[in-house]
């Protein structure tokens, strides 16, 4: 019964750390940064959604606009 109990803990742990690192981010085919998908920088550009862990692997950079806009919850108005 403990050894069943500690195995479902155990899934839980790596599923959870599995899914904090799912994050979805958006590049286009050649840009150099990964946007969130409200970004107006690529919103004419097609960007494709890709994980967080392949962005990385690209070595993209995030986008100086829409991850300060995410981090202070700035918006702009025009």
């Amino acid at each position: 019964m403990k050894s069943t109990i500690a195995g479902l803990l155990t899934g839980l742990m790596i599923m959870s750390s599995t899914m904090a690192f799912a994050q979805t981010v958006y590049a286009t085919k050649n840009g150099k940064k990964y946007h969130q998908a409200e970004c107006s920088l690529i919103s004419k550009k097609n960007p494709v959604a890709i994980s967080m862990e392949e962005a990385t692997s690209r070595n993209l950079t995030p986008c100086s606009k829409c991850f300060k806009q995410a981090e202070t919850g700035e918006t702009k108005n025009k």
